[in-house]
């Protein structure tokens, strides 16, 4: 879920940036910032995204672990 909230924060990024963007090519200082703030938009989303999946990868890691670790353990029945 978390993926598509990105996704549309990015898409509106997007939406918001075109209309302003016809006076922006007037002035090449704020095309250039326009640009930029929409970049960096995206790419902090998309760092943010990144660092959800590692931290995500890391909980499914340490469960697989302590699950298997039960499954070894003398007297326990799987499944229970």
């Amino acid at each position: 879920m978390k993926g598509y909230g990105y996704l549309v924060s990015i898409v509106s990024v997007v939406l918001l940036m075109i209309p302003p963007l016809k006076s922006a090519k007037e002035d090449p200082l704020i095309l250039l910032c326009l640009l930029a703030g929409a970049a960096l938009s995206v790419a902090g989303m998309a760092m943010r995204w990144l660092a959800d999946r590692q931290t995500q990868r890391r909980i499914d890691r340490a469960r697989d672990k302590s699950e298997a670790a039960l499954r070894r353990a003398p007297g326990v029945v799987a499944g229970h």
